[in-house]
């Protein structure tokens, strides 16, 4: 996947929302690229080359599963989907081995409920 640019990460911390789908996973590839890099050194030197090839595959199986949770009508928050960044930002290596490498954290991204 060719990237669309950088999402300024920083901005992220202040709350709101993050509309667009694709701008979601691209943040949240950024995050937990940097995140792997941060607290999994061996696993992200030995599975990337570097930074932007974490965050192209990271961004490719976002998209895929994102697509395949719209499909099955689940409904995007934009307001999950910012929280789930910042909060994969913030996590100190502990919090990120016992996260789940930031699927807790963004399990609320996708809501998938009948009659929501």
């Amino acid at each position: 996947m060719i990237r669309r640019g950088v999402i300024p990460l920083v901005l992220l911390g202040c709350g709101g929302s993050i509309e667009a789908q694709s701008d979601y996973e691209l943040a949240r590839a950024q995050a937990e690229c940097q995140q792997l890099e941060r607290c999994e050194l061996g696993y992200f030197e030995d599975e990337f080359r570097d930074m932007d090839d974490c965050i192209n595959d990271r961004e490719d199986r976002f998209n895929e599963a994102d697509d395949n949770l719209d499909q099955n009508d689940c409904v995007y928050d934009p307001e999950q989907a910012a929280f789930c960044v910042d909060r994969v930002q913030g996590m100190d290596c502990e919090e990120w081995g016992r996260s789940g490498n930031g699927n807790k954290a963004c399990d609320l991204v996708w809501d998938c409920r009948e009659g929501r």
